[in-house]
């Protein structure tokens, strides 16, 4: 099976992994998807963070990049204008 590596990004730090095995590309970017969900999946309430996640083959070649912004919003933070808006 072939070997991808992926690089995770949080806009501060680059985390490399090993090399994992995956049947295909297909597999290895909906790894991918899955990795970045798991990212988020324990963030505190109100919490802001951006993920990036490259998949690289063998080779070290970028096949495939996503990246995800999250934004959690408690009951506080509905009532108070976002960023560079203004509320009624």
């Amino acid at each position: 099976m072939p070997l991808y590596r992926f690089v995770v990004n949080d806009g501060r730090h680059s985390d490399l992994t090993d090399a994992i095995d995956h049947p295909s590309d297909a597999v290895a970017v909906k790894d991918a998807h899955r990795a970045l969900a798991e990212l988020v999946a324990d963030l505190p309430a109100g919490a802001r963070a951006e993920y990036r996640i490259a998949v690289e083959d063998a080779s070290g070649t970028v096949i495939y990049q996503a990246s995800l912004t999250f934004r959690g919003e408690t009951a506080g933070d509905m009532k108070a204008p976002l960023d560079g808006e203004s509320k009624p």
